[in-house]
């Protein structure tokens, strides 16, 4: 142990040779005072410096470890919180995938006018239908599926079973839809509206097979009906029935010949194959319907087409009277248009008149209506 040769005045602090009697800083008498040694204060104070850098550092670590404990477990209980949020939403979206696959549920707006009637719709009903089929065209959707609902419980009767099914068609939800159309086939087979639904609804969605088969399974009973024809059309279309689908937009033109989608089809069937006898008819029905440039030069293209000059001019006055842009190119084809109407009159007039006879005004007149070729 080192010799202690320093002690620290009790008066004035300085520090002094241990054996002194008078400070020779302050001069006074410390000759019977306790005085600590430098090295008794210092190491008593490195003493007391240690411990409380000790207990800071334990007092630092209990507090960390504290901090610590508790951010792990709000870290845990938020991570398993989380997951279970995660699991539970997964799991319920699964539960409605289940169910409503292949199902829109949206939510459309009424349609009043989406109860077609038939004999059969329109024959006596018991109460509870005729109730709900106001309250269905009232737009009281709710009330009237329960008075469907009622009569299905009551009597299986397939003509609720339909409306109900409309009731779910109208609202996208497909899947029960079909689930009602086939009931009422269960009880009442070759019922014609649930057979036409059913061919729309599986045409719809892509499975053109099944929807063939109920299509003409409907088609048997009502051969003029529209929709379902319009049902045949997109089914040959999907499944590139070409002789089926040509046939078929006939039929449509037949029954209806304002319906601009056939008519455009079969106009332009015809006319890209230069079968312009045929895609006549067609042509002038789109110019009907609503007047078209381009549509008016097929036509009078067509009429020309089989030297059918006369109704080929009339047809370029019709484009100068509705389209002042096209005036000079319909007059430049209306001109020559008349030069090859009078050459082939004149070429027929002479295979058609006796030899170095003069045909009279009558004759003249038969001759330019008989040298072009009736459509009509």
């Amino acid at each position: 142990m080192q010799e202690i040769t320093n002690k620290q005045c009790p008066i004035c602090g300085e520090y002094i040779p241990f054996d002194t009697k008078i400070c020779p800083y302050c001069c006074e008498d410390i000759s019977g005072q306790e005085v600590a040694t430098k090295q008794d204060g210092q190491n008593s104070f490195e003493n007391e410096l240690i411990k409380d850098n000790i207990q800071n550092k334990i007092d630092s670590m209990d507090v960390d470890e504290q901090i610590g404990k508790s951010n792990y477990s709000f870290l845990k209980y938020s991570l398993i919180i989380t997951f279970v949020i995660i699991f539970s939403i997964a799991i319920v979206f699964l539960i409605f995938y289940l169910v409503n696959r292949n199902t829109d549920v949206t939510i459309i707006p009424h349609d009043n006018n989406s109860i077609t009637e038939s004999k059969l719709l329109e024959g006596n009903m018991p109460e509870n239908i005729k109730q709900a089929k106001i309250l269905y065209k009232e737009g009281k959707i709710d009330e009237a599926a329960q008075l469907f609902q009622d009569e299905i419980d009551s009597n299986n009767n397939p003509v609720a079973y339909y409306y109900l099914g409309e009731i779910y068609r109208d609202n996208k939800f497909t899947n029960i839809a079909i689930s009602n159309y086939k009931s009422a086939l269960e009880h009442k087979k070759n019922f014609y509206e649930p057979l036409k639904r059913l061919a729309e609804i599986y045409v719809q969605k892509g499975e053109n097979e099944i929807a063939l088969d109920y299509a003409n399974k409907a088609i048997k009973q009502n051969a003029k009906d529209l929709e379902l024809l319009k049902a045949f059309v997109q089914i040959y279309s999907n499944m590139s029935k070409e002789e089926e689908l040509l046939q078929t937009h006939k039929k449509i033109v037949q029954l209806d010949k304002k319906d601009y989608n056939s008519n455009f089809y079969l106009a332009y069937h015809f006319y890209n194959r230069d079968n312009y006898k045929e895609a006549i008819p067609y042509l002038k029905n789109l110019l009907d319907i609503a007047y078209n440039t381009e549509t008016a030069y097929n036509l009078a293209i067509s009429y020309a087409q089989i030297e059918y000059y006369t109704k080929a001019i009339e047809i370029l006055d019709l484009i100068i009277n509705n389209d002042p842009y096209e005036y000079y190119n319909a007059t430049y084809a209306k001109l020559k248009l008349n030069n090859m109407k009078n050459y082939y009159n004149a070429t027929h007039k002479q295979t058609s008149t006796k030899k170095n006879s003069k045909p009279t005004k009558q004759q003249q007149e038969s001759f330019d209506n008989e040298a072009e070729n009736a459509l009509f």
